[in-house]
């Protein structure tokens, strides 16, 4: 129904409204109340007419307002009540001059704007605003697909050929798979790996083989492990470069301790291999 603004005795929800809401409610919260709206919502979408405890429900109104119908659901009494007012303003002239309805002449129909020839198929039509070049909605695509410049399409990004789609950058999966190859080798750069210190080609990495992280994941927890057993854990010093060395089977060397480098200064390439693959697997060690 069209909206009535006042006070809420005035627009169907004074104390009247409020005392039988109330006394339906105790009903509607056991789940055996009906939904009385003539079109009920939630029927036409395959569930249940009766109002689920807990759920929002309103108090529907007869079409007068001088009476209830019963308890509904919440969006099956706003749609009534949409369907009453759009029925009622079909109904009634939309606008007035003086002295007379404007009326047109040869559809009959209420207007505000002088009626319009469509420019796509010719009918006959009332405007709803002062732009308007077409009768409804199918033959306003049409117009603007008609006046609407078209833009080429976007060049390949790789090979330079026109992309099939606006969306898209290349034109098939090869040209975009070298096109992100191209961006990703564009984002290296040289590093420094954390563990031997060689220069290697990156991104964000932080060592330059999956052998210099394995030994770095070993050293960084076999650290932990060690700070807890106690004597075991007090750092010494490293025989070659007097550098900071922890006590651990791995720096032992001749008697003493030695660091990484000086370690594997004095490996040969067999005993530093052994070292990597023991490294890949540190679970093994301790």
């Amino acid at each position: 129904m069209a909206r009535k603004y006042g006070s809420t005795t005035d627009r169907g929800y004074g104390y009247v409204h409020q005392q039988l809401r109330a006394a339906w409610k105790p009903q509607v919260d056991t789940g055996m109340v009906a939904c009385r709206a003539t079109i009920c919502l939630e029927v036409q979408d395959g569930r249940s007419r009766y109002i689920a405890p807990g759920t929002r429900w309103t108090l529907g109104h007869t079409e007068d307002r001088t009476g209830w119908t019963g308890p509904e659901h919440q969006r099956c009494g706003l749609a009534d009540g949409a369907r009453r007012g759009n029925r009622q303003r079909s109904q009634q002239v939309i606008f007035a001059a003086v002295g007379r309805d404007l009326v047109c002449g040869a559809c009959g129909k209420p207007y505000h704007y002088a009626a319009k020839q469509c420019t796509i198929c010719g009918r006959h039509y009332h405007p709803s605003r002062k732009v308007q070049y077409t009768c409804g909605r199918t033959c306003g695509l049409a117009f603007k697909r008609l006046h609407t410049v078209p833009q080429p399409a976007p060049s390949c990004a790789n090979c330079g050929k026109s992309c099939p789609t606006r969306g898209r950058k290349t034109c098939s999966e090869q040209c975009a798979a070298k096109h992100q190859a191209a961006q990703q080798a564009a984002k290296r750069k040289t590093l420094i790996c954390v563990r031997c210190g060689e220069e290697f080609e990156g991104i964000t990495a932080r060592w330059c083989s999956p052998n210099c992280q394995a030994i770095a994941y070993y050293y960084d927890h076999r650290t932990e492990v060690i700070a807890k057993k106690g004597p075991e854990g007090t750092p010494s010093r490293c025989q070659d470069c007097n550098g900071t060395v922890w006590r651990c089977e791995l720096n032992q060397v001749d008697g003493g301790w030695a660091c990484a480098s000086c370690r594997r200064k004095r490996m040969t390439v067999t005993d530093v291999r052994q070292l990597d693959m023991t490294a890949v697997q540190p679970s093994r060690i301790w």
